[in-house]
């Protein structure tokens, strides 16, 4: 089973992030595991930046997906039996070769889209999540697991969890799960989505 997991960028902070990483990963028992993480601190900083500038959507929402580069940079450094990639062709390389694959936006969203599936809308609606969601959706992974800092919001429809813009991609995601990687132990479970 493939499996996309978005690391969610509340979790940069965690002083232990690569022990939790690694037994996540190990309790999925997936068979190709990639990551794409979220944009924390480095995507608050284009904020404060598109604030301060008063960009287009256009420019802020490339340096926000910039910003992801950054985190998987950070993250492929405390995994060492993983890299980032910056296309399809290197993710399948990293599973023919038992490394975990880290999946860089900034270069997997423009080939999804000439492969042609839908653009993303040029907005701070749109985060991490729903790009994560989106290429689960037109790459297509047979699960997406949410990594968060929170419980499963009972309902994801109506909670400030995930943006507004993911819960209308992932009724298209074929199997959602969610996982507080701060709580001990830790404990996934599938989303209803539809």
């Amino acid at each position: 089973m493939s499996t996309l997991i978005k690391v969610g960028g509340s979790l940069l902070s965690l002083p232990d992030l690569k022990a939790r990483l690694e037994s996540l990963i190990v309790s999925l028992n997936a068979g190709q595991v990639a990551l794409l993480v979220g944009g924390g601190e480095a995507a608050n900083a284009v904020r404060q930046w598109d604030h301060v500038f008063h960009f287009t959507p256009e420019i802020s929402d490339a340096l926000a997906i910039e910003s992801l580069s950054l985190t998987a940079l950070l993250v492929e450094r405390l995994l060492p039996q993983s890299r980032r990639c910056l296309s399809r062709e290197e993710v399948q390389a990293c599973w023919a070769t038992g490394f975990i694959p880290i999946v860089n936006p900034s270069s997997i969203i423009p080939q999804l889209q000439r492969a042609g599936a839908s653009p993303l809308p040029a907005s701070w609606s749109v985060t991490s999540d729903s790009i994560a969601a989106w290429i689960a959706w037109h790459w297509p992974f047979e699960r997406m697991l949410f990594a968060k800092s929170v419980e499963l919001p009972q309902d994801l429809a109506v909670t400030d969890a995930v943006d507004e813009f993911v819960k209308s991609l992932l009724p298209q995601v074929k199997s959602v799960w969610w996982c507080n990687l701060r709580r001990d132990p830790l404990s996934c479970a599938e989303c209803k989505t539809r």
